[in-house]
């Protein structure tokens, strides 16, 4: 009766840590999709602002994807935290699982020095190149209306 109990708790434990990591798959997926199409969203609008004509104020225009890549640069850092969230509980998972203590696979992996920081370094180092090249090239734009055909 007892080693039926525990297997059934194994095996649910099993079961949330295989939906756990699917879900850490998803967000990492996802982090990628919107660093993709945010990056694909601004360079499009930047070609949209020097080939189209809009009776818009020039500033409306130019700040637009500045508030994009703000936005898009706050989900990624949300999707980070939510990614950190849900490793500390695959860790709990294991620990559960397999009785190892606070010297889990997982917190070996982790404690190896790079938390994945190497991606996440990489996303950050690119949000921001994104952030400054936006707010520079709409600051840029927005001060020589004539450059573009949105002050027309």
């Amino acid at each position: 009766m007892a080693t039926d109990k525990k297997d059934r708790r194994f095996q649910f434990l099993l079961e949330q840590f295989k939906l756990h990591s699917q879900r850490l798959n998803n967000f990492h997926s996802e982090r990628s999709k919107i660093t993709n199409w945010s990056t694909l969203a601004i360079f499009g609008y930047f070609g949209w602002i020097l080939t189209n004509t809009t009776k818009f104020p020039v500033y409306l225009v130019a700040a637009l994807p500045v508030v994009f890549v703000l936005l898009g640069f706050a989900y990624v850092h949300r999707l980070h935290k939510i990614i950190d969230r849900h490793g500390a509980f695959l860790d709990h998972l294991e620990n559960e699982m397999f009785h190892c203590g606070a010297e889990s696979e997982w917190q070996k992996f982790k404690s190896k020095g790079h938390h994945g920081k190497p991606i996440r370094s990489w996303h950050y180092t690119y949000w921001w190149v994104l952030v400054i090249g936006t707010i520079f090239l709409s600051g840029w734009l927005a001060s020589h209306p004539d450059l573009s055909v949105v002050a027309q």
